[in-house]
């Protein structure tokens, strides 16, 4: 492309300029961009080139300057997309950035920038990912305000929220509007299917998804990982080994988390032998347990009544992340956040896992939990 600028062999248009000062500012940086952007002659300095150089500003997390070109754009009166938008806004979807969405939306409207159907699942996702229902609703309820016609994305996301909330007959209702509005063999909205169908125990479903995963042109590694989950859930301890071998012989065990993904299954239903010889294996394949294993492991000592080894195993994970890297360093340090939300990850696998496994006596157990783990004084309500 840049020979094609420098020798001009024919007409650039509109779109090969776009496509030049995208490339540019994605791989050289904003600065080279921008030094491309004044030299493209003006009758090209329109709209489209506006919205991608903002966006690609965007993409490498520079704000104020991106706003600056939005300024730019208003008193040139070139319209702004709705993909910018939508990337302000996940830049702002952390907890402490969060309420400057609010501002965000009503930036848009005055610039009568009409939300797109993405911009509504971002801040349902956003929504999900806080475990906020009212909020998800709400979100969803003023998408319908609007008229903007949900996708599959939309009822993934509020389908996979109800079922995690434990709404089940509400997230079957949003299951059944996944299935109506699927466009073609999407994969992600398959696994999303596979998740859910494993959640809500419809083997039969389950079984059909699985199927048509399998006859797109490559399945990925992710796709099985999923599937031996959903399995595992409905019971069909045999079929989710089944797809473990399958997977092993085509993908190999390269990480953690394909290892995680059987040994679930094991610990949901206490096998702790086969459970103990999926770890060993993992050892043994050069990848680290994480926090995830852990928890999954003190789970299957509680299904199997062997709670002094669940304690000590809880006690083991704690200070763990759950990232699935092959270990390159036996010294490397495996965990690099900072202690309180290590110990409020850790607090909420407690909790998970007293639940499920339905502790009985729950103050004693709780408090022996408690003192096990160094004596920190929690309550955890509801168990």
């Amino acid at each position: 492309m840049e020979w094609v600028v420098r020798e001009r062999p024919y007409r650039l248009k509109e779109l090969d300029y776009s496509y030049l000062l995208e490339f540019t500012t994605k791989h050289h940086g904003i600065s080279h961009g921008e030094k491309l952007f004044l030299c493209v002659p003006s009758e090209f300095q329109n709209e489209l080139l506006y919205n991608n150089l903002v966006i690609s500003c965007l993409e490498k997390g520079v704000i104020r300057l991106s706003l600056d070109y939005m300024k730019k754009m208003r008193e040139q009166g070139h319209p702004i997309s709705y993909l910018i938008f939508n990337r302000l806004i996940i830049l702002h979807s952390s907890p402490g950035s969060r309420k400057m969405i609010p501002k965000i939306l009503a930036q848009m409207r005055a610039d009568k920038v009409v939300p797109h159907v993405s911009t509504y699942n971002i801040l349902m996702k956003i929504e999900a990912n806080e475990h906020n229902i009212d909020g998800l609703v709400k979100v969803y309820n003023d998408m319908k305000r609007f008229k903007v016609e949900p996708n599959e994305v939309s009822f993934c996301i509020l389908a996979t929220a109800h079922a995690a909330a434990r709404l089940y007959t509400v997230a079957e209702a949003y299951v059944e509007a996944v299935e109506k509005s699927c466009s073609g063999d999407n994969w992600s909205t398959l696994d999303v299917l596979i998740i859910l169908y494993g959640h809500l125990g419809k083997e039969k479903e389950l079984e059909r998804t699985w199927g048509i995963v399998l006859e797109l042109p490559h399945v990925r590694s992710k796709s099985y990982l999923l599937a031996i989950e959903a399995y595992g859930k409905i019971g069909q301890l045999s079929r989710a080994e089944e797809l473990w071998l399958e997977m092993k012989s085509i993908h190999g065990l390269r990480s953690t988390e394909q290892f995680n993904s059987m040994l679930s299954v094991y610990c949901k239903h206490g096998l702790i032998k086969k459970a103990t010889g999926n770890f060993r294996e993992m050892e043994i394949n050069g990848c680290k347990a994480n926090s995830i294993t852990f928890r999954h492991l003190a789970l299957g000592c509680l299904k199997a009544n062997l709670v002094e080894e669940a304690l000590k195993t809880l006690e083991m994970g704690k200070n763990l992340t759950t990232s699935n890297r092959k270990v390159k360093d036996m010294k490397e340090i495996e965990c690099d956040v900072v202690d309180n939300k290590k110990w409020c990850s850790f607090c909420r696998i407690i909790h998970e896992v007293a639940a499920i496994a339905n502790i009985p006596g729950c103050c004693y157990d709780a408090s022996t939990m408690f003192s096990a783990i160094g004596g920190r004084r929690i309550v955890l309500m509801g168990l």
